[in-house]
């Protein structure tokens, strides 16, 4: 079975989620993770962004991401933290050259989210 996902704000420590209804009598895992603070992940994604152009300013962007590896704040990006404090400039100006190549300022970052969304509701509503 696909896990269900649901986002939202705790209000209280009773949680009223409908979505559970066809889980009923049987036996679940129930997972709850803190999602990233929106400042935090706008500050993560604003540098991850960057592509420095020289051994000195990747390094300099490698201090930083070894800050945040260690920052609590960060823990949902420290996969990625790992990833990028283990890259090179090569691989680095490959992926600007990529970028460059995208027509970024078109493209729609938040389509993805909204059909994931989208399919999420569509198959809790079969389950119903």
């Amino acid at each position: 079975m696909e896990p269900i996902r649901i986002r939202q704000v705790v209000g209280s420590t009773t949680l009223y989620l409908p979505e559970l209804k066809p889980l009923i009598g049987r036996w679940v895992r129930i997972t709850i993770e803190e999602e990233p603070v929106p400042a935090v992940r706008d500050e993560f994604w604003a540098e991850a962004a960057r592509f420095p152009e020289t051994e000195e300013e990747l390094e300099a962007q490698k201090v930083l991401f070894r800050t945040w590896r260690s920052d609590p704040r960060f823990e949902p990006y420290w996969q990625v933290l790992d990833a990028f404090i283990e890259t090179d400039l090569a691989t680095v100006q490959k992926w600007d050259a990529i970028r460059a190549q995208l027509p970024v300022e078109d493209y729609d970052y938040d389509a993805r989210r909204a059909q994931e969304e989208c399919d999420m509701e569509d198959a809790q509503r079969r389950m119903l």
